[in-house]
Protein backbone atom coordinates (compact mmCIF):
# COMPACT_ATOMS: atom_id res chain seq x y z
CA UNK A 1 0.00 0.00 0.00
CA UNK A 2 1.41 3.41 -0.92
CA UNK A 3 0.73 6.62 0.95
CA UNK A 4 0.30 9.85 -0.96
CA UNK A 5 2.91 12.46 -0.11
CA UNK A 6 1.61 15.94 0.28
CA UNK A 7 4.16 18.74 0.05
CA UNK A 8 3.44 22.14 1.50
CA UNK A 9 5.51 25.25 1.05
CA UNK A 10 6.13 27.32 4.12
CA UNK A 11 7.12 30.92 4.30
CA UNK A 12 9.06 32.29 7.23
CA UNK A 13 9.48 35.96 7.90
CA UNK A 14 12.57 37.07 9.73
CA UNK A 15 12.87 40.58 11.06
CA UNK A 16 15.97 41.96 12.71
CA UNK A 17 17.62 45.28 13.32
CA UNK A 18 21.15 46.35 12.54
CA UNK A 19 22.97 46.60 15.87
CA UNK A 20 26.22 48.26 16.85
CA UNK A 21 27.41 46.42 19.94
CA UNK A 22 30.37 46.71 22.27
CA UNK A 23 33.03 44.01 22.08
CA UNK A 24 35.94 44.41 24.50
CA UNK A 25 37.02 48.05 23.99
CA UNK A 26 35.75 48.21 20.39
CA UNK A 27 32.45 47.96 18.48
CA UNK A 28 31.02 45.33 16.13
CA UNK A 29 28.11 45.47 13.67
CA UNK A 30 25.52 42.69 13.45
CA UNK A 31 22.23 42.00 11.74
CA UNK A 32 20.29 39.14 13.30
CA UNK A 33 22.76 36.29 13.83
CA UNK A 34 25.26 37.62 11.29
CA UNK A 35 28.40 39.54 12.13
CA UNK A 36 29.41 42.06 9.44
CA UNK A 37 32.86 43.21 8.36
CA UNK A 38 34.58 45.65 6.04
CA UNK A 39 36.35 43.70 3.27
CA UNK A 40 39.93 44.87 2.70
CA UNK A 41 41.88 44.73 -0.55
CA UNK A 42 45.00 42.61 -0.56
CA UNK A 43 47.67 41.04 -2.71
CA UNK A 44 47.61 37.23 -2.97
CA UNK A 45 50.81 35.20 -2.96
CA UNK A 46 50.93 31.40 -3.03
CA UNK A 47 52.56 29.79 -0.02
CA UNK A 48 53.96 26.39 0.75
CA UNK A 49 52.50 23.56 -1.35
CA UNK A 50 51.79 20.45 0.71
CA UNK A 51 50.48 18.29 -2.09
CA UNK A 52 49.36 19.19 -5.63
CA UNK A 53 46.34 21.45 -5.35
CA UNK A 54 46.72 22.05 -1.60
CA UNK A 55 48.82 25.03 -0.55
CA UNK A 56 48.94 27.93 1.85
CA UNK A 57 47.85 31.38 0.73
CA UNK A 58 49.38 34.62 1.92
CA UNK A 59 47.61 37.96 1.64
CA UNK A 60 49.26 41.33 2.13
CA UNK A 61 47.08 44.32 2.95
CA UNK A 62 47.04 46.71 -0.04
CA UNK A 63 45.79 49.85 1.76
CA UNK A 64 45.65 50.47 5.50
CA UNK A 65 43.50 53.64 5.37
CA UNK A 66 40.37 51.82 6.61
CA UNK A 67 42.05 50.31 9.66
CA UNK A 68 41.41 53.29 11.96
CA UNK A 69 37.71 53.86 11.32
CA UNK A 70 35.54 54.73 14.34
CA UNK A 71 31.88 54.05 14.99
CA UNK A 72 30.95 57.29 16.71
CA UNK A 73 27.30 58.06 17.46
CA UNK A 74 25.18 58.46 15.46
CA UNK A 75 26.74 56.06 12.88
CA UNK A 76 23.85 54.30 11.14
CA UNK A 77 24.05 51.29 8.85
CA UNK A 78 21.29 50.55 6.35
CA UNK A 79 20.45 47.14 4.93
CA UNK A 80 20.83 47.22 1.14
CA UNK A 81 17.86 45.90 -0.78
CA UNK A 82 19.27 43.31 -3.19
CA UNK A 83 17.54 40.35 -4.83
CA UNK A 84 18.38 36.93 -3.38
CA UNK A 85 20.49 34.67 -5.61
CA UNK A 86 20.77 31.10 -4.26
CA UNK A 87 24.10 30.60 -6.07
CA UNK A 88 25.60 33.59 -4.18
CA UNK A 89 23.55 33.92 -0.99
CA UNK A 90 25.94 36.24 0.87
CA UNK A 91 25.83 38.78 -1.99
CA UNK A 92 22.19 39.50 -1.15
CA UNK A 93 23.05 40.96 2.27
CA UNK A 94 25.15 44.04 2.83
CA UNK A 95 25.06 47.15 4.99
CA UNK A 96 26.02 50.67 3.99
CA UNK A 97 27.09 53.39 6.36
CA UNK A 98 29.75 55.99 7.06
CA UNK A 99 32.00 55.51 10.07
CA UNK A 100 34.46 58.29 10.83
CA UNK A 101 38.07 58.40 9.67
CA UNK A 102 40.82 59.61 12.05
CA UNK A 103 40.13 63.22 10.96
CA UNK A 104 36.46 62.93 11.98
CA UNK A 105 35.17 62.83 8.39
CA UNK A 106 32.51 60.35 7.22
CA UNK A 107 34.07 57.42 5.33
CA UNK A 108 31.40 55.60 3.23
CA UNK A 109 31.68 51.80 3.47
CA UNK A 110 29.81 48.65 2.48
CA UNK A 111 29.90 45.89 5.10
CA UNK A 112 29.36 42.24 4.19
CA UNK A 113 28.82 39.07 6.24
CA UNK A 114 32.01 37.92 7.96
CA UNK A 115 32.23 34.61 6.08
CA UNK A 116 32.17 36.33 2.68
CA UNK A 117 35.66 37.84 2.98
CA UNK A 118 39.28 36.84 3.44
CA UNK A 119 40.95 40.07 4.56
CA UNK A 120 38.57 42.04 6.74
CA UNK A 121 38.06 44.57 9.50
CA UNK A 122 35.55 43.31 12.03
CA UNK A 123 36.03 45.60 15.02
CA UNK A 124 35.86 49.37 14.92
CA UNK A 125 37.29 51.89 17.32
CA UNK A 126 34.84 53.23 19.88
CA UNK A 127 35.03 56.94 20.67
Amino acid sequence: MSMPCKSAAKENNFEANVKIQPWQDKKIVSYGPLLFCLPLDGEFAPGREYTPGFQDATYTLADSSALNLRLAPPTIFTLEDRPFDPSHPVDSLSLTGAPLDPGGNPYPVRLIPLGASILRKVTFEAP
